[in-house]
């Protein structure tokens, strides 16, 4: 879990550099790509927030392919997460 901490402390801080240069401006939505998959790994609400947090730095992240990708996953996750409670709470009754 501190692994993944750490990956998105230093993904945030590259991406934020890339941000300050012209020429480097996009690679930071691979950052922050890779930044939100590791904030999946810990949480998907966490996850969900971070995205919010990286399209409000780099608007250009939310027509990416990879804001897409992650947008898809959380739903993805949050349908399975519903669905695994219900069955949870299914087959308590």
């Amino acid at each position: 879990m501190e692994k993944y901490q750490k990956a998105i402390q230093i993904y945030e801080q590259v991406a934020a550099s890339a941000l300050d240069h012209s020429l480097i401006k996009y690679s930071a939505r691979e950052y922050y790509f890779r930044a939100t998959l590791c904030h999946l790994c810990i949480d998907p609400i966490n996850a969900q927030n971070a995205i919010t947090r990286y399209e409000a730095e780099f608007p250009a992240f939310d027509v990416g392919r990879e804001a897409k990708f992650l947008k898809v996953t959380m739903i993805l996750t949050k349908l399975t997460m519903t669905t695994y409670l219900i069955l949870r709470l299914h087959s308590r009754l």
